[in-house]
């Protein structure tokens, strides 16, 4: 199809370091054979792309962002939360709609919720969570068209609804005239049984500029989760990415940051469940 589109297809489940969430125009496709699902998109024309992160101050607005005169429609806006005392792990991330959760001035640059927008949160254990705004865009740029294209090719194992299993690779690259980027990895995610999954990826980026050095970097992910016992959960991650790795349409991380841990919950009752 050729028309305005979004990039859910570069974006699953088992994706984090890889993954590209972006509202763009031009072309995407996709074609099944069996199991194998293959998605190519090209963008041409493209203004520049820009990513802003905003802290809430308890209000509905206005947050203005760091650019004006905004591509209509090229916006994509999240909340975002993760633990106070640690950063770098995003809890929680949930995808805003224009009119029903916020209203956006694309020539002035800026947003205004339909609801006041919290900084701070606490979770059902008691610990302190906080929230940021983080809004993805187009705008126009002197500097140039943009071309953008990238694809992914997905081999499925399993559809059971909740228990699918599956093996990707993607790959992304915008051209920006005397700058470059480009992402590529591979991702699988695992069904074990009827609640666990285990998520396995790996995510290499590169920046160019023509009066500089390259920069890039690698970024590795491993999650395994699901029902140890009979109303007992367990969670275990590792996560690492070089201080040369980025990628500014994904959930927020932090390059150079190695982060790791295990949970352990016991659900008492419906109401009560201790953690450790």
């Amino acid at each position: 199809m050729w028309g305005d589109y979004n990039t859910e297809e570069l974006a699953r489940p088992s994706q984090l370091f890889s993954a590209t969430s972006r509202s763009l125009h031009g072309f995407k496709g996709n074609y099944n054979i069996g199991n194998l699902q293959l998605t190519a998109i090209y963008g041409n024309g493209s203004e520049g792309f820009q990513r802003d992160t905003i802290a809430p101050d308890g209000t509905s607005g206005f947050y203005f962002l760091s650019r004006r005169l905004l591509v209509s429609g090229s916006e994509e806006i999240y909340l975002e939360l993760e633990e106070l005392n640690r950063p770098g792990t995003v809890l929680k991330r949930e995808r805003l709609n224009r009119g029903t959760d916020y209203q956006i001035d694309y020539d002035r640059g800026t947003l205004r919720f339909q609801r006041p927008i919290l900084r701070t949160d606490v979770d059902p254990q008691g610990q302190i969570l906080t929230r940021r705004i983080v809004a993805t865009y187009q705008f126009e740029s002197q500097g140039g068209d943009t071309h953008i294209f990238g694809g992914r090719a997905q081999y499925t194992f399993t559809r059971t609804l909740d228990r699918e299993s599956w093996v990707g690779a993607t790959y992304f690259r915008e051209d920006r005239g005397s700058q470059e980027f480009e992402l590529y990895g591979a991702d699988a995610l695992v069904s074990l049984g009827e609640n666990g999954r285990l998520i396995a990826e790996y995510a290499h980026s590169r920046n160019s500029l023509d009066f500089s050095e390259a920069v890039s970097g690698n970024a590795y992910r491993v999650e395994l989760e699901g029902t140890v016992w009979e109303k007992v959960y367990g969670r275990a991650y590792w996560k690492t990415a070089d201080t040369g790795f980025s990628n500014n349409a994904t959930v927020s991380f932090v390059p150079g940051q190695t982060r790791y841990g295990a949970e352990l919950r016991v659900d008492l009752s419906k109401n009560t469940s201790l953690r450790g």
